[in-house]
């Protein structure tokens, strides 16, 4: 696939359908149609090719004869749910009848909400008023007007508008970091098409080395180049020249940003934001940078070999992460359940690149319920009174609240016990999350910055 599409129509007629795709082609829309049959029609691999979808042009009555909500509805549920899998996005009837409309999405939220993601904001519009007559300057007012009408679509959704054009900028600077490869493999005889290429294989082959190191990258060939060329993007990025009126627009679009008094919408968790920025509970490989995974349970049962490892035992690890202290029996055995330890893996990121094999480093970590949070802090020796600390001591170092399938946990590292295994060890068990590049480095500063804090002897 080239690109993904942003833009769908969808119609049971294919002359109807035909006319959409001509008047936006006038317009210079870039659309994909799809016919809908029916008896016929069947998604195949639609839902993965447009989860980059924010507008769907689309047909109320799929089928023939005069449209009625109760037969119509599940055609509608069967398009949207391939098209639009992951939203935001609009959805545009292409129909006359507002009750109809408003009948039929009811329905999917009554019927369909499971398999349905809603639209974000709908409208209803008469494709009749956009038929191409093949007269070119009617057909020019016509690719005009249906331009307008889609870009007031976006004005009423302003927040919508500014995400889909910073789609556009990054889409842009993905281009210009590409055209500057190019720019480097045609050096001066571009004319020269198969020394490019080759050129230009050469140049990626390079970056893949340097950053993930020779061998490495003879294994995850793509993995390595697509974290090279993150960074020549993340720097286009930056350099993106601003739009005449961008950043008033964002101000529309988000009219709370920089008032004191702002707060997020009650519904909003810090844990679900850490998911997007921090945490990757999907794309998951054992013994991949980052990666935490729960200490094997054959391990933990051996007492004898838990304490060869960690000179002490699992109970007395896990009171390095949790409060025991004023608990009842029960309530202390609930706790330390609830606490589970693991290893997250903080292998040093110049360990991947300058042409280095791997090593293995893990930090022995805890996972615990965000249900027991008040229990994974400690009351200040110094001051009883005053605000409870984070952790036990200096070593731990506590993550933001995270996520995971719809958990919220704490997480805490203990700098004091940094084991280096090879990936397949024993010790390693279920790989539950991966930390994600920008805390994981933060992670990675705090471990070596404690490891090499200076001390003296001290007389008085």
């Amino acid at each position: 696939m080239i690109s993904l599409p942003r833009i769908v129509a969808i119609d049971n007629d294919e002359e109807d359908l035909e006319q959409i795709h001509d008047a936006l082609v006038l317009a210079r829309i870039p659309c994909v149609t799809i016919p809908y049959d029916a008896v016929t029609w069947a998604p195949g691999d639609l839902r993965s090719q447009c989860v980059a979808v924010r507008i769907v042009l689309l047909d109320l009555n799929l089928l023939e004869g005069a449209p009625n909500a109760e037969t119509i509805t599940p055609h509608i549920a069967e398009v949207l749910a391939a098209v639009a899998p992951a939203g935001p996005y609009i959805v545009v009837f292409w129909s006359k009848h507002k009750d109809l409309v408003d009948e039929v999405l009811a329905r999917l939220a009554d019927r369909h909400k499971e398999t349905v993601v809603p639209p974000i904001y709908h409208a209803l519009l008469d494709k009749h008023d956009y038929r191409v007559t093949g007269d070119p300057a009617k057909d020019a007012e016509t690719a005009k007007k249906l331009s307008a009408s889609l870009e007031d679509l976006l004005i009423n959704v302003p927040v919508l508008k500014m995400l889909v054009e910073w789609e556009s900028r990054v889409g842009t600077a993905v281009a210009h970091t590409v055209s500057r490869l190019y720019s480097l493999a045609a050096a001066n005889n571009p004319w020269q098409r198969d020394k490019v290429e080759s050129r230009l294989a050469d140049l990626l082959t390079w970056i893949a080395h340097e950053t993930a190191g020779r061998q490495s990258a003879g294994s995850i060939p793509g993995d390595a180049v697509d974290e090279g060329l993150h960074h020549a993007l993340a720097d286009e990025l930056s350099r993106s020249p601003d739009t005449p009126g961008y950043n008033d627009r964002w101000k529309v679009a988000i009219p709370k940003v920089g008032r004191r008094d702002f707060k997020p919408a009650e519904e909003l968790s810090a844990a679900a934001l850490n998911e997007v920025f921090h945490i990757d509970s999907v794309n998951i490989v054992k013994g991949e940078r980052g990666t935490f995974a729960l200490l094997a349970p054959e391990f933990i049962s051996q007492r004898e070999k838990v304490k060869q490892v960690f000179g002490m035992s699992i109970k007395a690890l896990k009171n390095e992460f949790v409060y025991l202290e004023g608990l009842e029996a029960d309530a202390k055995a609930a706790l330390l359940d609830a606490c589970r330890l693991g290893l997250l893996e903080l292998s040093a990121a110049c360990d991947y690149a300058q042409r280095k094999d791997r090593s293995l480093r893990y930090v022995l970590a805890a996972l615990i319920s965000a249900a027991h949070a008040s229990r994974t802090e400690f009351p200040d020796p110094e001051d009883h009174e005053g605000r409870p600390r984070e952790s036990r001591h200096e070593a731990i170092y506590r993550l933001p609240p995270i996520r995971i399938k719809d958990e919220n946990f704490i997480c805490a590292l203990d700098f004091r016990y940094i084991l280096g295994l090879p990936q397949n060890h024993e010790l390693i068990g279920k790989p539950l999350f991966r930390v994600r590049v920008p805390l994981l480095d933060e992670i990675a500063y705090r471990c070596s910055s404690h490891l090499a804090r200076p001390g003296f002897i001290s007389f008085h």
